[in-house]
């Protein structure tokens, strides 16, 4: 595991962003290439937006988490996440897109790239009209990581999906949490998701479909 600290690409009033290059937890021998296009898919924005997890009551418009860009081979993924108890935050995607360059940068040295994570990633001050002082950017309450994915070995790819971006509102919208479900169906007394279950895309072109037990 190391450290560094590095300058931001848009700037981060002289503190840098800091990477801790960390294998062990994030994987290591990345794929360079299908880590750029992880970063790539990232939207590029030089406007702050608020990130917050979805489904919390939040009423303003958010970047919604959890959230994770993955490269065309699905072997690695960039990441924004939360840190020190947050339950929001703001950053611009270019400041998110900035930090995943930076551990790209420091923690693929001699070619072969192993994960990390990127915090302080900036605090922008964008200049405004005389004697109205200056904007904001970032608050540094999030943080970026970039890992390796292993694909399961029972993932099966069939036909194909179009639109590709409603497959993304699906992705985005779908319930999340952190604890522990049981799935089963209307017979498992215990069961706290109940199967089978699909989530549709708005405009009902394609959904994901959950199930027990075998289909093939």
């Amino acid at each position: 595991m190391s450290n560094e600290s590095v300058t931001s690409l848009e700037g981060t009033g002289g503190k840098g962003i800091h990477i801790q290059c960390d294998g062990s937890s994030y994987g290591f021998d990345l794929d360079i290439l299908d880590c750029e296009e992880a970063k790539a898919c990232i939207p590029p924005n030089p406007e702050n937006v608020q990130w917050a997890e979805r489904h919390t009551g939040w009423q303003k418009q958010i970047f919604p988490l959890p959230y994770r860009a993955m490269g065309n081979k699905a072997l690695c993924y960039v990441q924004p996440v939360l840190i020190d108890g947050a339950t929001s935050a703001k950053a611009t995607t270019n400041q998110v897109r900035n930090a995943a360059a930076a551990i790209r940068h420091k923690c693929g040295a001699g070619g072969i790239l192993q994960g990390g994570i990127a915090t302080n990633i900036g605090k922008k001050k964008t200049p405004l009209l005389r004697g109205h002082g200056s904007a904001k950017g970032g608050d540094n309450k999030l943080a970026v990581i970039m890992a390796a994915y292993k694909i399961p070995a029972t993932v099966q790819c069939r036909g194909r999906f179009d639109p590709m971006t409603s497959c993304e509102d699906i992705l985005e919208d779908m319930p999340t949490t952190t604890e522990v479900e049981i799935f089963g169906p209307p017979s498992n007394t215990s069961a706290t998701v109940l199967l089978p279950q699909a989530v549709e895309s708005g405009k009902l072109v394609n959904q994901i479909s959950i199930w027990f037990g075998p289909r093939f």
